[in-house]
């Protein structure tokens, strides 16, 4: 991967000072430090399965906040998201987060990466057009307010590519990124090959972050169930590879992460299997009660299939 050049050649604490000038108001100024406060937090490098690429993502990526942070116009962007739907905001960073993992894995270069993660974040910024009564609905969209929330895929193009400083690429992944390979999606029903890789990267990113997420209408799938839906839609709703890469190189158990089993039991995640990350070796600790397990021991999920991981603790 090419580090050397283009947004790289700044050090980060050369970026900060930009993000410190008086140009950006109040609102911006939050952002910002949410942004920063973000890319050092324990959980980005928790994203990454891989300890082998885990230590050079955060180095980079922690470059692309800072030049996004210090850019009037994606900060612009992302504070209006922000003030419109806090909640989008931080699915937005967690997509990007998780895209930036797949970019990495793919090899892409920096300029790619950079792309990318603009693309992710602000994929959803088309939803800051629509009605707040429509963003916000907790029940069921009629057939005509789902024809208008999926207007938010051209409305967020329109606003990505009119900026000369928005790569074409990253603004695509706000048109493309609810377009599936065999036509179902929207706006256009696009079909593979016709749909940006960046696209597919953000839309498989935010499906999963969704998911694992609790709604107004449904609970939080487990990452285990969420990883699940993903493995069906490859090659279907997802480009397989692309989907393989994924559940390969996002992290859902860090190690040593207390997690509950459906055994009742609490366990510490002792070992990942990259090929299988939602199947990793727990050394089970205690019971559910708080009664510790005299000796501990370890169960391998991939070979004992009858016990599943139900909750991170």
């Amino acid at each position: 991967m090419k580090e050397a050049g283009g947004i790289f050649q700044r050090a980060p604490q050369e970026a900060l000072r930009k993000t410190q000038s008086p140009r950006f108001s109040n609102q911006q100024t939050v952002v910002r430090d949410i942004l920063i406060g973000f890319i050092y937090s324990h959980q980005l490098k928790e994203r990454v399965s891989d300890s082998d690429i885990s230590e050079t993502f955060c180095r980079v990526y922690r470059h692309i906040f800072f030049e996004i942070a210090s850019h009037p116009f994606l900060l612009e962007k992302l504070t209006l998201l922000h003030q419109t739907d806090l909640v989008r905001f931080h699915h937005s960073l967690k997509v990007a987060v998780t895209s930036g993992i797949v970019g990495l894995a793919l090899r892409y270069d920096s300029q790619q990466l950079y792309e990318l993660t603009i693309g992710a974040l602000l994929f959803d910024i088309g939803m800051t057009q629509l009605p707040e009564s429509l963003i916000h609905k907790a029940g069921p969209l009629t057939k005509r307010e789902r024809s208008k929330m999926e207007k938010h895929t051209v409305l967020g193009y329109q606003m990505l590519s009119s900026h000369r400083d928005v790569p074409q690429a990253a603004a695509l992944c706000a048109l493309m990124h609810h377009e599936r390979l065999d036509g179902s999606g929207y706006p256009h029903h696009q079909r593979q090959p016709h749909i940006h890789p960046y696209a597919q990267i953000v839309g498989i990113a935010d499906v999963y972050n969704a998911l694992i997420s609790p709604r107004s209408y449904r609970s939080a799938y487990t990452y285990h169930e969420a990883l699940e839906y993903l493995y069906g839609a490859g090659n279907k709703l997802f480009d397989g590879a692309l989907v393989k890469t994924f559940t390969k190189h996002i992290c859902v158990y860090p190690m040593n992460s207390k997690v509950l089993l459906s055994n009742g039991k609490i366990g510490v995640v002792s070992v990942i299997d990259s090929d299988a990350i939602h199947l990793p070796v727990v050394k089970v600790i205690q019971k559910l009660d708080g009664t510790l397990i005299h000796p501990s021991y370890e169960i391998d999920l991939k070979k004992n299939l009858d016990v599943v991981i139900i909750n991170s603790l």
